[in-house]
């Protein structure tokens, strides 16, 4: 497996959304984590799953996995020789209002 390390923007982002859901669909908000939990896990085991954010213009490409069972939520990454660093986990929403 891949190591996997998370930037302390991705913790932030997490937290904001957990928080979010824990108000307003305590299910959703377990189901949400789990979600996240399994999409490292996919990634650290297939990293060649890679796809790239088109939309990056960085020396380093910026890749994205949708979260399972919550397509409106992206995960964005960068892979390193280390393994995978999680750069941010925010909606889709957020995006196209950025």
């Amino acid at each position: 497996m891949t190591a996997v390390e998370k930037s302390g923007q991705f913790e932030a982002d997490f937290t904001a959304i957990v928080l979010y859901l824990s108000d307003k669909n305590p299910v959703a908000e377990l189901r949400l984590i789990e979600a996240v939990e399994g999409a490292i896990a996919l990634l650290g085991s297939h990293p060649e799953l890679e796809p790239v954010w088109r939309c990056n213009t960085a020396e380093k490409p910026v890749g994205f996995l949708l979260v399972p069972g919550f397509h409106d939520y992206l995960i964005f990454y960068l892979a390193t020789s280390a393994g995978f660093f999680w750069v941010a986990c925010c909606t889709v929403r957020k995006i196209c209002r950025d």
